[in-house]
């Protein structure tokens, strides 16, 4: 049986327990031009202190036109990398990994940011209106994502993580219930899958046998079955580790009922079930998400459901997360707010944050 708290080698790169603090946009905290701040640079110090073994930042956009709002930073010029130096070091100094990840919102690009949002197919669904890229857009926003993820690994990110779920622009070529395309990058799996596997090539061409590439997915594009064999492409296409979440509906509909239903018996949430499928599947690690606390995140990793666990939530409301699961203690789960979580809209509105001894919170 694998522990918790074994370490794990992902290219040739240690890390030291099986926890993930996921990827979470700080929306809270201004960005100004998409450049970082103390604030962030205090929020990852706060973060890396926790004691997981990989730590993934927020969202940072490979295109100043495709942020998901203003507050996003970003990593569309080597400034902007320059001045992220700072997270890389601060995270391995207290013994964490660090992956950037790297994304354009697509669709869910906010007005503010751009009047000529883009998507797979031409888009048009509850007032969101996008056109389709072409085939020469495809390829500048291909190098895009490639030249970001070189500026990652100059900063000394230990890699970088592919967003490709959330309903975001490569989920969006990934879902057949959205790319409608007839040319090369839609259709069969493959079509769908290719953006992203240029990306992944280009990336793997440009940066060092020991930089991580991740890709984020979700397992319902539309079903199992299809997230199955996109993981199994991006597998043979050079990821080196899959973060399992949704894709294609809303997280909203997911969580009232429209997500991966699971088999009679099966203990844990669908995006877990969903995240053991894929593992089945492929040979590289995999990681699970959703609400995980510390008795079964054990059991998962234990048990061989998954390689990694995802905690975020649950150490943002429960700062002592890593050791209560390290001494087998049940920690604090969060309120599961509705209809969007507060700590992510303003950190000091969550039942669960206001809850906790204000020495230890992270102040804005």
């Amino acid at each position: 049986m694998t522990d918790l708290f074994s370490e794990i080698t992902v290219r040739n790169c240690r890390i030291r327990n099986r926890i993930v603090f996921p990827a979470m946009v700080v929306c809270d905290l201004e960005a100004p031009e998409g450049k970082v701040t103390p604030a962030h640079l205090a929020h990852y110090r706060w973060v890396a202190d926790r004691g997981p073994g990989l730590i993934v930042t927020g969202a940072m956009c490979v295109s100043p036109d495709g942020r998901l709002n203003e507050n996003q930073l970003g990593i569309w010029s080597d400034q902007l990398a320059e001045d992220l130096t700072e997270i890389p070091e601060i995270c391995h100094q207290r013994g964490a990994r660090v992956l950037m990840q790297i994304h354009h919102a697509g669709f869910r690009t906010v007005p503010s940011v751009s009047d000529d949002p883009v998507s797979s197919s031409d888009y048009e669904e509850n007032g969101v209106r996008a056109r389709a890229l072409t085939a020469g857009e495809i390829a500048e926003l291909r190098e895009k994502y490639v030249a970001a993820a070189v500026r990652a690994e100059k900063a000394g990110f230990d890699g970088i993580e592919l967003h490709c779920a959330h309903l975001y622009l490569l989920d969006q070529f990934f879902s057949s219930a959205i790319n409608k395309r007839t040319d090369e990058y839609g259709g069969s799996a493959a079509n769908r899958a290719r953006f992203a596997l240029e990306i992944l090539a280009g990336i793997r061409e440009r940066t060092g046998p020991d930089f991580i590439i991740s890709c984020r997915m979700g397992c319902n594009t539309p079903d199992l079955e299809d997230a199955g064999e996109i993981a199994r492409l991006l597998e043979q296409g050079g990821a080196d580790l899959l973060d399992i979440s949704y894709s294609t509906i809303p997280l909203a509909q997911i969580v009232d009922g429209g997500g991966l239903p699971v088999p009679e018996g099966f203990e844990h949430s669908g995006f877990v079930y969903g995240a053991k499928g894929i593992r089945d599947k492929v040979n590289v690690p995999v990681c699970a998400v959703w609400q995980i606390g510390t008795r079964e995140a054990a059991q998962l990793v234990s048990e061989g459901f998954v390689d990694f666990v995802a905690v975020l939530r649950g150490m943002l409301v429960d700062p002592d997360w890593v050791s209560r699961a390290r001494a087998g203690e049940e920690g604090s789960r969060c309120y599961d707010c509705r209809p969007v979580c507060r700590w992510y809209s303003d950190r000091n509105s969550c039942p669960g944050w206001q809850k906790l001894d204000p020495a230890v919170r992270l102040q804005k």
